[in-house]
């Protein structure tokens, strides 16, 4: 915090001018009510501007003296610091208090804008810390509903992700399906050939062509027909079982289809006995995470509450005291007095 009686000793003792007023010059009466007026602080700066351009050009000429050294060095050309001041109708006692009040506002000023600094950080840290609140419970809502039901939480992006897989697996399925009722079809043709082929060797195994009379000859040609219905009713017994293991594909496809299709309208949704026990514990882990973060989040902003309101009580009290009308005055010509002692004023 600043010092202003310091301040304003400095300057009285730097510039030597601590002699006191000339004869002819009236004493300066302090108001009582510590109060300068917009004329008196007008006057001020316009003479403080002249006496600090008086202490560069003789800083200059002391070859590099700089600081409070060429302010001392300034001090010697008293005469020259008397006709500023008389210049602006002020007295060395009347420019030290209204310097010194000017920095006591410049203090309230400086204050008041690290109090709303502090106040908007704070705010600003209490709004990021209930956003974060808010989706980490929206989150941890979203993870035990989706417990209950056994369902997977799904972002947007996995959900569409989820669905363009499933449509391409749909696609995949419909080809192999196809292919697999080809394979069907083409079997059961064969089947139902191969009855045909048996039925006919029987028949001609016990029906044998009148023209064959020969007894060996007609004997061999029944065998050989007994021999064609056997070929045959092993092809059958064969086409069958490959049948069955065809089958056994075109429903296993179906199902994966249907699994696809299920998978592409609700992919929210697990299918298998694994995949359910998988969501389960995934879901499990993530309650437990975010319940910790939630419980996190809100004792950071019961601490940010309580910083809130603990830092500030302790830093008003620390609220430099100056007259309200004079800090009102000195904000209505901060530019000036910022110039003048080239303060770098905070953005607005």
């Amino acid at each position: 915090m600043i010092n202003t009686k310091i301040i304003a000793l400095g300057l009285a003792l730097i510039l030597g001018l601590v002699g006191g007023v000339r004869a002819d010059e009236p004493a300066f009466v302090e108001p009582t009510d510590g109060i300068f007026t917009e004329q008196q602080l007008t006057n001020y700066l316009a003479a403080t501007q002249e006496v600090v351009k008086l202490q560069e050009t003789t800083g200059k000429a002391a070859q590099g003296a700089s600081g409070l050294a060429a302010l001392a060095i300034a001090g010697r050309s008293n005469q020259k610091f008397q006709a500023i001041l008389a210049s602006h109708n002020l007295s060395l006692d009347e420019w030290l208090w209204v310097g010194g009040k000017t920095w006591e506002a410049y203090a309230a000023i400086v204050w008041e804008q690290t109090e709303a600094k502090m106040k908007a950080d704070l705010a600003e840290a209490a709004k990021k810390n209930k956003e974060q609140l808010d989706a980490a419970q929206a989150k941890l809502a979203s993870y035990e509903e989706a417990q209950k039901a056994g369902t997977r939480v799904m972002t947007p992006e996995d959900r569409q992700h989820a669905i363009t897989t499933a449509k391409e697996r749909i696609a995949s399925l419909n080809e192999e399906l196809d292919q697999a009722q080809k394979d069907l079809k083409e079997t059961t043709t064969l089947i139902d050939e191969h009855q045909v082929s048996a039925k006919e060797a029987e028949e001609l195994a016990k029906n044998p062509p009148a023209d064959i009379t020969d007894p060996e000859e007609r004997e061999s040609y029944i065998n050989d027909r007994k021999a064609d219905a056997e070929n045959a009713r092993q092809a059958i017994n064969d086409g069958m079982e490959r049948q069955k293991e065809q089958q056994s594909h075109l429903d296993e496809i179906n199902a994966q289809l249907a699994a696809a299709q299920k998978q592409a309208e609700h992919p929210e949704i697990p299918l298998t006995d694994e995949e359910k026990e998988q969501v389960k514990q995934e879901n499990e882990s993530a309650i437990a995470s975010t319940r910790q973060q939630v419980e996190q989040l809100q004792e950071s902003g019961k601490l940010l509450a309580e910083t809130l309101e603990e830092g500030l009580k302790q830093y008003e009290q620390s609220r430099p005291q100056s007259p309200s009308q004079n800090v009102e005055l000195l904000r209505k010509h901060l530019s000036e007095f910022a110039q003048i002692w080239k303060i770098e004023l905070p953005k607005e």
